[in-house]
């Protein structure tokens, strides 16, 4: 007889939220309340210097229905919510930020929206938050994905996402091992629909996210699931190759003609041409040592995490 399946999990990565437990908390369970007594909320410390732990089971003194996951160190934000993933037992799984820049009242639009028959609803944000560099980071990133891969992520889509378990199952059983849930999340397709959510300043606290995590980000998700990059510097090799002979046949057509002769004039021409074909040369061979770097790790097969404790 199998497991069986609460009706709502819901998924909070953490690291570093001491101060935003509580009010997440205090928001969240009369929420969920509303919809059902069955369920779970499921914080995962992602390696927290500060009282985050603490704070957490002191409010799971109060909820048992709290459970914590206490990972063994930083693993990285979608590392974490795959640890939530893993464990979640929720017919229905909500992947929200504990920063309460998403609310948790906009979980009842999104579960509203699912009941007409989605397997996946997202939030889609009214207006981007944060700064500006990270306003045009995050679109900018989306766009490229989006030109990149054929699974398409939805422009000013947030986190807070609410999945159905055939959809969390197809997810679980995809072994790779850089992850990047949201990419993870289109690519097994299924049904989705897109709801309008409002968009708070975080609540307290700093974010985690700075410009390198960001490129990171953007990397392990554009190269884990396109082979574009590799095809445009090979066509770029191959338009390289195809004006070197042009230029050949140029030089050789100006010395039979007399227009040009050979001398000590045109140097520069040759030192430009040379760091010009030495930058390209370097750039393809670096974007091709980030696909052997993934097939790097990917072949050692380590785990996604490593948990220290579980408080259930």
């Amino acid at each position: 007889m199998g497991v069986r399946l609460m009706q709502i999990s819901v998924l909070l990565p953490v690291m570093n939220e001491a101060d935003n437990i509580f009010p997440l908390v205090d928001r969240l369970v009369p929420v969920i309340e509303s919809v059902t007594q069955s369920y779970e909320i499921i914080f995962v410390d992602d390696g927290s210097t500060d009282s985050t732990v603490e704070n957490i089971l002191q409010a799971k003194q109060i909820n048992d229905k709290i459970v914590l996951i206490k990972l063994s160190r930083n693993f990285g934000q979608h590392f974490a919510a795959q640890a939530a993933l893993d464990y979640c037992k929720g017919e229905r799984v909500v992947w929200m930020d504990a920063d309460l820049q998403e609310p948790p009242e906009a979980i009842l639009p999104l579960l509203a929206k699912m009941n007409e028959g989605y397997d996946v609803v997202y939030g889609v944000r009214k207006s981007l938050g944060g700064s500006i560099f990270k306003r045009v980071g995050s679109l900018s990133y989306i766009y490229l994905f989006n030109k990149l891969v054929k699974h398409q992520q939805p422009l000013n889509a947030s986190v807070m996402r609410i999945m159905n378990r055939k959809c969390v199952d197809a997810i679980n059983k995809m072994p790779e091992r850089v992850r990047f849930i949201t990419a993870l999340n289109s690519w097994v397709g299924f049904r989705w629909a897109g709801v309008e959510i409002d968009y708070s300043p975080r609540s307290a606290g700093k974010t985690k996210y700075n410009i390198f995590k960001m490129i990171n980000n953007a990397l392990d998700a554009i190269l884990s699931f396109s082979m574009i990059p590799l095809k445009v510097i090979s066509i770029i090799g191959f338009v390289i190759s195809l004006l070197s002979i042009a230029f050949s046949l140029c030089i050789l057509l100006a010395f039979i003609t007399k227009i040009w002769t050979a001398g000590v004039v045109g140097w520069t021409t040759i030192v430009v041409a040379l760091f010009f074909l030495g930058g390209v040369q370097m750039m393809c061979l670096g974007l091709i040592g980030e696909y052997i770097g993934r097939i790097y790790f990917e072949v050692k097969r380590r785990p996604h995490y490593v948990i220290d404790a579980i408080y259930n």
